[in-house]
């Protein structure tokens, strides 16, 4: 273990951010708790495996693992401005401090904030929380938590900060268990006062702020927050108190749509979002992926859904260029579409997270350089059917050439000589 924390100590960039968290100290035995956590078998952000984790797929080389990103990094999108303070665009933990920017917009909130969290154990953004609900006694917090981190399976710790959260009474928190056996509430979003909102692939957790790639979009256009605001008030709904585990709860219908659709991409247009439950997301990654005429970058964690594969192999053979990054560790998946991708000449890199202990936890494409999609959605079947999940079509040229800029540093830093 002293080897693991020392190679992790090392391995962490040295990079400038923005605000960097307040939880500053103590950072590597909260590596050597993300190793261990990651290690678990059966069960990882978005994934759950019958019996645990299958017998990996042979990948040959040695781990993929960078930490310094390239000299011209990207730089700093335009910000969105939220009661006094400003908030980036869209946000990278290989360049900058998630977590404070977090922090900032909890404090700066006046009214209300209403998360949807996978994990939740960040200490900076507890005490951030604790100040808003101190500082203004009409302040609304609401949280719906994974059922299964509040109650987690045999062989897993309890999180001690979602026991304050659980324990806060000025706090409204309810769970929720996704569908099926393996479906999550796999969400990683806010709205911050109706106004502005975050999303993107970032958990509120240690690994997700300190080993993880990972990114976080703020947002205070009004159609895609008042879109977002609903599916929160549905998620709510479904939700119950977190005195007990609770079954899957029944669905009549499928999750609120975006009606506008306010999104074009060459003749098509796409939703602001779509969400999971069975909201139809793959149908909509599927038409992004067909309409796409040159590239098609994607940065994912989990990619075990044939038919997008098989879409992407279609248009490579179309003649678009068509690049994969993969989490290193997932693509070992026996799911996994690595070696589909590859025999059909699609360009696949893999790579780990920035720590030894992190991974590569994106879930974003960008397609002809002219429109995104990113949130919580892995391009699973459980994140389609099973689980609560969140996708974002961006086409604002500022979003879309930061998206770029942090592919082509996850293309620079991964491995593809395997």
């Amino acid at each position: 273990m002293n080897i693991l924390l020392a190679a992790a100590f090392f391995a962490l960039p040295l990079l400038p951010v923005r605000k960097a968290s307040a939880d500053s100290e103590g950072w590597a035995k909260e590596v050597g708790a993300a190793a261990q956590a990651a290690a678990l078998p059966g069960f990882f952000d978005g994934i759950r495996l019958p019996g645990g984790i299958s017998g990996p797929v042979s990948v040959p080389g040695a781990p993929v693992f960078r930490s310094a990103p390239p000299e011209d990094a990207a730089p700093v999108p335009a910000e969105v401005a939220f009661n006094g303070i400003t908030l980036p665009r869209a946000a990278f933990t290989s360049r900058e401090s998630v977590s404070g920017h977090l922090v900032r917009a909890i404090d700066a909130s006046q009214g209300s904030v209403k998360l949807l969290l996978y994990d939740f154990n960040l200490q900076d953004v507890w005490d951030a929380l604790e100040r808003a609900v101190s500082r203004a006694p009409s302040m609304e917090i609401t949280v719906v938590l994974d059922q299964g981190h509040v109650f987690p399976r045999p062989g897993r710790r309890a999180n001690a900060l979602i026991a304050k959260l659980l324990a806060e009474p000025r706090i409204k928190t309810r769970i929720v268990a996704g569908l099926g056996e393996y479906g999550l509430m796999h969400n990683k979003v806010a709205i911050l006062d109706g106004k502005v909102l975050k999303t993107g692939s970032y958990n509120w957790s240690k690994s997700a702020e300190k080993s993880n790639y990972e990114n976080a979009v703020f947002t205070d256009e009004a159609g895609r927050v008042a879109v977002y605001s609903a599916y929160c008030d549905w998620v709510w709904a479904l939700s119950g108190p977190p005195d007990a585990p609770r079954p899957p709860p029944t669905i009549d219908g499928g999750p609120p749509e975006d009606a506008s659709p306010g999104v074009a991409f060459h003749s098509a247009r796409f939703p602001l979002a779509v969400f999971s439950p069975a909201g139809g997301t793959a149908g909509r990654l599927l038409d992004a992926v067909k309409f796409s005429r040159s590239t098609i970058d994607v940065a994912m964690f989990s990619f075990t859904s044939m038919p997008l594969a098989e879409a992407l192999a279609a248009r490579r053979a179309a003649g678009a260029r068509v690049r994969v990054v993969m989490d290193r560790k997932q693509s070992r998946s026996p799911y996994s579409v690595l070696s589909f991708l590859r025999s059909k000449g699609v360009e696949v890199a893999i790579l780990d997270g920035r720590t030894k202990a992190g991974v590569l936890h994106h879930k974003f494409a960008v397609f002809d350089g002219l429109m995104v999609e990113t949130g919580s959605y892995n391009w699973t079947v459980n994140g389609e059917q099973f689980s609560f999940e969140n996708a974002n079509f961006l086409s604002d040229p500022r979003d879309v050439a930061a998206f770029r800029a942090e592919f082509d540093l996850l293309w620079g830093l991964g491995r593809k000589d395997f």
